[in-house]
Order: C-alpha cells, then structure tokens, then sequence
C-alpha cells in the first residue's frame, strides 16, 4: 500500500497499481487511483477525482469536485460544493452531500443519494434506488433504464410532489397522461394493468397508485409503439395527489 500527500498548491497525484490513499488537500487538485482499492480524499479546492479499476472510496471534501469510479463498486462523497459524480460500471454508492450535486450511477445497481439543497440524480442502467434528500429534486430517466421488472425498475424512495421533479423525452401533458388507482404490488403487474387499460399510441405516461401500500408506478411509453418499456416506483406516492402530468418534463434542458 502507497500513501500520497498533496500540499496546498495545484497537485497532480497518480496512484499504483496496488491499494493507495492519496490526500489532495488544499487547491485543485487531479487524484488518479488507477488499480487497486483505493481511498482518495480531494481537501480543499476544484478536485478531478478518477478511482479507475478497484472498489474505491473517493471522497471530494470542500469545494466543487468532478468524481468517477470507473470499473469495481465504488463509493463516491461529493461533500461540500456543487458536484459532480459518476458511478460509471459496477455496483457504486453515490452521495452529494451539501450544496448542488449532479449525480450518475451509470451501469449496476447503484444507491444515489443527493443530500441537502437541490440536486439531478439518473441512476442509469441496471435497478437503483435514487434518494433526492432535502430541497428540489429531479429524477432523470432515458427509454429503457429503469425497466418495468422488478429486477430492473428504479425506486424513488423519497418522491415529494411538492418538491420534486422527474425528466423524460417526452414531457407529461394533460393529453399523453392518465392516472388510474391499482390493486397491484409490483411494476409488473402495475405495467400489464397500463398496457392493458391504455392502449392509445397518444399516452405516453401512466401513473397507478396503490394506497394499501402507499406506492406509486409511473409507467412511459418513449418510443410511441403502445408499450410501456421504462418504469419507475415511488415509495410514499399512493395517492392521485402524488403525482401530476405537469411533473413530468422534457429532458432537453439537461
């Protein structure tokens, strides 16, 4: 194992091929893991933090930081400062912290956490779990990245309508939304109740409530074939009010 020291200039730090931890502090500061398990720590400063091959915690600190974990399950702090993380391939564990944070989970089951204040959270391929945290929200979705099983299908597990916002190609409008109360208990069910109920090649987003179990499935249709091929489930959206066309918008301010 190697150990690295910044100082409180500018720093360029690149790591083994072995485990390393490697300490920024002040300035800004580019820290490369390279392979290995490696724990990073950005200090002080604008940091460019690349954890690369290996299960890596990466920690920004104060300031601004840009975060990618590359390959392994990695676990990536933005800290204090607008920051911005991604998971990329494997397994990772994203958390913004305080201030403005972007965060993208990338391939895998990732858990993305945005803190406090307001933050963008698309958790991409693979079933993940995206928490806004405090503040106002949006949660990004593309055709197909969060599927309608449940092995797929992303969970919004602190959905807030009066805060909150999901992104999509197709925005919701009063004309391609529907809402519907449900008996079901899975996005599947929840999806062959929608495919069945609203077949017009006009809806684009449907959303089922269950107030037994105060849940919440938003189905879409991105691609206008009749099929709703991108799911997510809102936990505490079991009821109409949760939910409206007007909080489905366009992803072309992303």
């Amino acid at each position: 194992m190697a150990t690295f020291y910044g100082d409180d200039w500018p720093n360029l730090i690149d790591g083994t091929t072995r485990r390393d931890i490697i300490y920024g502090f002040g300035s800004d500061d580019d820290l490369y893991g390279f392979s290995g398990n490696d724990d990073i720590y950005g200090g002080w400063g604008y940091d460019i933090i690349l954890g690369e091959n290996g299960n890596d915690y990466l920690n920004g600190g104060d300031g601004p930081d840009d975060i990618y974990g590359g390959s392994g399950n990695d676990s990536l702090v933005g800290g204090y400062g607008f920051d911005f993380l991604f998971g990329e391939s494997g397994n990772d564990r994203l958390s913004g912290g305080a201030n403005y944070d972007n965060l993208y989970g990338g391939s895998g089951r990732d858990s993305l956490s945005g803190g406090s204040s307001d933050d963008l959270l698309e958790g991409g391929s693979g079933r993940d779990r995206l928490s806004g945290g405090t503040g106002d929200d949006a949660f990004v979705f593309t055709r197909g990245s969060s599927g309608i099983t449940s092995a797929s299908a992303d969970t919004i597990t602190d959905w807030s309508a009066a805060a909150d916002w999901i992104g999509m190609r197709i925005a919701g409008t009063s004309a391609n939304y529907r809402e519907a109360s449900t008996t079901s208990t899975s996005i599947e069910a929840a999806a062959s109740q929608a495919e069945a109920t609203f077949t017009s090649g006009s809806i684009s987003h449907v959303f089922l409530y269950n107030s037994t179990t105060d849940t919440g499935y938003l189905l879409s249709d991105l691609d206008n074939d009749n099929r709703f091929e991108t799911g997510v489930v809102l936990t505490g959206a079991g009821s109409a009010a949760d939910m409206n066309y007007r909080f489905i918008i366009g992803t072309w301010w992303i």
